[in-house]
């Protein structure tokens, strides 16, 4: 289901900004013909994995970057949830909420539990940022750009922000709550502030870019 997952409508490159091992980067893959995508990931472990699962794909031209993105250059350190949820942001997970997410945590013998009920650990490695921009500049245009940061997302935008100006749709997923505002608000009013359309929501992810066509999102 192309449209409902916001895959790529044209042949151009893409990007999956936090792509975790690569399977929505493998995805993006197989719509942009001959073009590449660029698959980014800041933990060690997932990224390995990454490589692995590009190896195995080698028909597709995925490109893995270990980068954190963010809208400025620096060096901070990197956070994660829990060592079982592959879940690791810019973002401090104690100051986030998030909505609808749970996982099987084998402390409760495989029951579920929302994630913002087991504690988060506070890695001591530290990253430098870097921006998206950085990366997409040499290029005319983009078919597709997902975001998912774990919280980060505003910022991630805010530092690709010729990024999504060239591409044709842009999925971003933004599930968390940071403080009291919703991150959905905070990359809904970035996306205003740079004059992207915004279609709606799909799920946890906002949707938008250069025109909807069929691509699934309900109104705000």
């Amino acid at each position: 289901q192309p449209d409902l997952f916001t895959m790529p409508r044209i042949e151009a490159p893409a990007v999956d900004a936090g792509c975790y091992v690569g399977y929505k980067a493998l995805a993006l893959a197989s719509f942009v013909g001959e073009s590449h995508v660029l698959a980014f990931e800041l933990e060690d472990q997932n990224f390995e994995l990454l490589g692995r699962n590009v190896a195995l794909n080698a028909q597709y031209d995925i490109r893995p970057i270990q980068a954190a993105l963010s809208d400025e250059r620096i060096a901070c350190p990197v956070q994660t949830r829990n060592v079982r949820s592959m879940a690791h942001s810019l973002e401090s997970f104690d100051q986030l909420k998030e909505r609808n997410t749970q996982l099987a945590d084998p402390r409760m013998g495989g029951a579920q539990q929302r994630m913002d009920s087991i504690p988060a650990q506070t890695e001591v490695v530290q990253v430098n940022t870097s921006l998206l921009d950085d990366y997409t500049s040499g290029m005319d245009s983009l078919s597709a750009v997902h975001i998912s940061v774990n919280g980060h997302e505003c910022e991630v935008l805010r530092g690709g922000s010729a990024t999504a100006a060239k591409a044709d749709i842009l999925r971003i997923s933004c599930p968390y709550k940071k403080g009291d505002r919703m991150v959905r608000d905070l990359v809904r009013q970035e996306l205003e502030h740079q004059g992207v359309e915004l279609f709606g929501l799909s799920g946890a992810a906002l949707v938008a870019g250069r025109e909807q066509g069929t691509y699934h999102a309900k109104p705000f």
